[in-house]
């Protein structure tokens, strides 16, 4: 979140971000195999009033992305501009073993990841099941 949000400060102000110290961006929902945990499953990063906005030279690393485990559900609208050196998505979100189940990128001309073909197999299957 420090290097999306361009504010090295963020982790110090949210060190629970599930519970005392929320990220106004991050949806946490209780792990179904235990009650007293929380999971981080929605991360939502854009200039809308309800989260806070990417920064100019904002950056994604991957470690930060796999360090949430359960998340579900990824957007990010309007955080990586044309003017920016490339971003790239880790494949690892795009494996079986993710639990990412959607993903929203909207307006961010300098992400230039792939769609792997697992993605598209994934999606595939998925609209059969209905």
């Amino acid at each position: 979140m420090a290097d999306l949000l361009g504010d090295p400060a963020w982790p110090q102000l949210h060190p629970r971000p599930c519970t005392d110290t929320p990220w106004p961006s991050l949806q946490c929902e209780l792990a179904p195999d235990d009650v007293r945990v929380l999971r981080a499953t929605r991360l939502h990063l854009g200039p809308d009033v309800a989260t806070p906005p990417c920064r100019p030279g904002a950056r994604l690393d991957p470690a930060s992305l796999r360090g949430l485990p359960h998340l579900r559900t990824l957007s990010i609208f309007v955080c990586f501009g044309a003017a920016q050196a490339p971003v790239e998505l880790s494949p690892a979100l795009f494996t079986s073993s993710s639990s990412l189940e959607q993903i929203m990128l909207k307006s961010n001309p300098s992400l230039t990841s792939p769609i792997p073909a697992t993605l598209v197999i994934i999606v595939f299957e998925e609209k059969i099941a209905y």
